[in-house]
């Protein structure tokens, strides 16, 4: 769907709930006791649009795109980072 970002360290998970069947999700987070989320839901094929509600406030939104994913898959593109 989309390459990864930076882990958010010191984050808990504290909920997680599918809005649309199969089209829409929403994950439910604090870090340090502060809310936050990330919203995400299918627009087309291959077309997802996030939106993140982070805890100090701010929110953003943005759409990803299969064709425009970097890495991993088939063969293309450097293999998947495992940090340890």
């Amino acid at each position: 769907m989309r390459e990864a970002l930076t882990q958010l360290r010191g984050a808990r998970i504290t909920g997680f709930e599918e809005t649309a069947p199969r089209s829409a999700y929403t994950l439910r987070y604090e870090v340090r006791g502060a809310p936050g989320s990330v919203s995400y839901q299918r627009e087309g094929e291959g077309v997802w649009r996030f939106r993140f509600q982070e805890p100090a406030g701010e929110a953003r939104e943005v759409t990803y795109r299969a064709s425009e994913r970097r890495g991993g898959g088939k063969g293309k593109g450097p293999a998947p980072r495992r940090d340890r």
